[in-house]
Formats: structure tokens, C-alpha cells, sequence
């Protein structure tokens, strides 16, 4: 079974026993700004050398295919932190728990 942490008040009562709803917190309205959203660790110029290796590139051009990957991370990664706003921007964190009788949690999240 899981718990949700609220407090009990005339308008969550009704939303959900009355309506069968429960609340989701827009991921923009967390404390931490980076809730929410994905991580993304850029590569160093080694790691794309070795991947490229890894992948058949030729020794000979792999500085060249290493300048060019990196422009083209550096492009996705604009185009991923777009991707991830929009994401962001339509998502809500519903957060329950096992555990019905933390004090702390009740002092936190209910009145």
C-alpha cells in the first residue's frame, strides 16, 4: 500500500473521495531546479576519440572526426535541453510512499 502525505482540509477531502483525483505538481514548482530533468555528462574530447575508434574511424582523420562530433553534441545538446523544457513544461511528480507514519514527512506536508 502507499501513502500520500496532504493535508486534510474541505477542498483535498472532496478532490479526492468526492472526485477521484489526485494532484500532480507541475516539475517546475520543485525546490530543485534540476528535478525533473535528465542529466547529461558532455564527453571528453578522449571518450569521443575512443568511441570513434571503437566505431572504425581511421587514426588518420580521427582529429578531424573528433572536432566534427563535438560540434554535432554541441548541437544536440541544445536541441535535447529544448526537447527537455517542453517535456518539463508538461509534466507533473505524483509522490507517495510505503511508509505511513513518518513525523517528519506529516510535519513537512500536512498541517
Amino acid at each position: 500500500m502507499l501513502y500520500k502525505y496532504v493535508s486534510l482540509n474541505s477542498n483535498s477531502l472532496k478532490s479526492i473521495f468526492e472526485n477521484q483525483e489526485l494532484y500532480f505538481a507541475s516539475v517546475r514548482s520543485m525546490n530543485d531546479p534540476f528535478e525533473g530533468k535528465p542529466y547529461f555528462k558532455f564527453p571528453s574530447r578522449d571518450e569521443i576519440k575512443q568511441h570513434l575508434i571503437k566505431r572504425g574511424a581511421k587514426r588518420k582523420n580521427i582529429n578531424e572526426l573528433t572536432r566534427l562530433a563535438t560540434i554535432d553534441l554541441k548541437e544536440n545538446h541544445k536541441n535535447i535541453d529544448k526537447f527537455n523544457e517542453s517535456i518539463v513544461s508538461k509534466t507533473g511528480l505524483l509522490c507517495m510512499t510505503p511508509v505511513n507514519d513518518n513525523l517528519l514527512m506529516w510535519a513537512h506536508y500536512t498541517d
